[in-house]
């Protein structure tokens, strides 16, 4: 692939949840995954080589529990080429998080 486009879009990035319900019912993260997917807008900012990659910090024990719940806060961010562009700020989900890539439809 030489080029991206909306008719050839690159492959997505995500975090997805180790949950096999969506999304767990005792979770505060309400979703089943943080997709990043340089479509549209986003496309024209990358090239094909580009690194593209995701980070997850964890703040300290102190720090990452609000109130009584049970997941703790996480920071995670997607750097591209080792440029932050990207940050969540979000509950990690019981059972943690998993890398994947998702191929596009074509």
């Amino acid at each position: 692939m030489d080029k991206f486009n909306d008719s050839e879009p690159p492959p997505a990035i995500a975090l997805c949840t180790a949950s096999p319900l969506d999304p767990p019912p005792i979770s505060q993260f309400k979703q089943d995954y943080l997709r990043f997917w340089p479509t549209g807008e986003a496309a024209k900012y990358l090239k094909q080589g580009d690194k593209i990659g995701w980070g997850v910090l964890f703040p300290s024990e102190e720090d990452c529990y609000v109130g009584k719940n049970k997941e703790p806060l996480i920071i995670c961010y997607l750097t591209v080429n080792r440029t932050v562009g990207y940050v969540r700020v979000l509950y990690q989900p019981i059972g943690g998080f998993y890398p994947v890539v998702i191929a596009p439809p074509n």
